[in-house]
C-alpha cells in the first residue's frame, strides 16, 4: 500500500509515524504510543531489532484509534468532510455554522473508530431516518409490539408535540424524564423504545449526543452545506403514524 492510500482510509499522520517506528524499535518500559518528537529524543540505533518486522495493520488501526480520541475536533471535522461529502451528507460549500455543527459532531464518532473512513456510518442515523424502513424489520415489530414500548413512543411523540427543540443533553433528559413520569418505565424499558422511534435502529452512539445534534441539525439551512436532517418532533410523529398504519 501507499501513504496515499493510508491517508485514504483515514490514518493520521501521527499515527501511521508511531507504527512505522515501533515496527523495529521499541523505547522500553511497555510504551507503545508516543509523539514522534519524543520517540526522536529516545531512539537509539543499538535498541533496533535484527529480525524482520511484521506489518499488522489491526495494531495500526489500534494506534490510530488513540490518537482520533484526542485530536482536536475541528481538525477532525475538517478531515472527516471529504468521507462526508461521498456519503452525501455533505452537500455543497460548508459555511462556518456548517462546519461549527460539523466540529459538535466529533464526540459521536472519535471514540468509538478506527479510521475516519468509517465516520459516516457512526453517523449515518442523523442523516437516514426512515419509520417505514424500520418497521420492517421483524425485531423492531416484536419491540414496538410490546404495549409498554408503544406508550413509551407515543408519550414521547407528545411530549415532543411541545417541547423546543433539543439543543443538549439536558433538555433532552427533561423529555424523558417526563415520559419516564407518564408511562412508569425506567431503564431499558424506557430508552430503547426511544432510541427505536427516533432512529429506527435497535443500537447506536449514546442518545444524549445523538438526539442533541439531530435537533441542531433540523435548523440548519441548506445553505450551510449540511444535508437535511429531520428532527426529533418529526421522527416520532412519523414513527407513530407509520406503526398505526401498519396496524391497519
Amino acid at each position: 500500500m501507499s501513504v496515499d492510500e493510508f491517508r485514504e482510509k483515514g490514518y493520521l499522520p501521527e499515527a501511521l509515524l508511531n507504527y512505522l517506528a515501533l515496527l523495529s524499535w521499541s523505547p522500553g518500559e511497555n510504551q507503545e504510543l508516543m509523539p514522534i518528537a519524543d520517540m526522536a529524543q529516545r531512539f537509539s540505533l543499538s535498541d533496533v531489532g535484527h529480525s524482520a518486522s511484521v506489518f499488522d495493520e489491526e495494531k495500526l488501526a489500534w494506534v490510530n484509534r488513540h490518537y482520533l480520541k484526542v485530536a482536536d475536533h475541528d481538525r477532525l471535522a475538517r478531515l472527516s468532510i471529504p468521507y462526508l461529502e461521498r456519503a452525501g451528507y455533505v452537500a455543497g460549500p460548508v459555511t462556518a455554522e456548517g462546519f461549527a455543527y460539523l466540529s459538535s459532531l466529533v464526540p459521536l464518532f472519535n471514540t468509538s473508530i478506527d479510521r475516519l473512513e468509517q465516520v459516516p456510518d457512526r453517523v449515518r442515523q442523523l442523516f437516514r431516518f426512515s419509520a417505514a424502513a424500520a418497521l420492517e424489520d421483524a425485531a423492531i415489530q416484536r419491540e414496538v409490539g410490546e404495549s409498554s414500548a408503544r406508550m413509551v413512543i407515543e408519550a414521547l411523540a407528545d411530549e415532543l408535540r411541545l417541547a423546543p427543540r433539543l439543543a443538549d443533553k439536558q433538555s433532552f433528559r427533561a423529555v424523558a424524564d417526563r415520559v419516564k413520569q407518564k408511562t412508569r418505565q425506567k431503564g431499558r424499558a424506557l430508552f430503547h423504545p426511544i432510541r427505536i422511534a427516533l432512529t429506527g435502529a435497535a443500537d447506536g452512539p449514546e442518545l444524549d449526543l445523538l438526539v442533541p445534534a439531530m435537533d441542531r441539525g433540523a435548523e440548519l439551512a441548506s445553505s450551510t452545506g449540511i444535508a437535511a436532517i429531520a428532527g426529533a418532533r418529526e421522527r416520532a410523529q412519523e414513527f407513530v403514524a407509520q406503526y398505526a398504519h401498519l396496524r391497519n
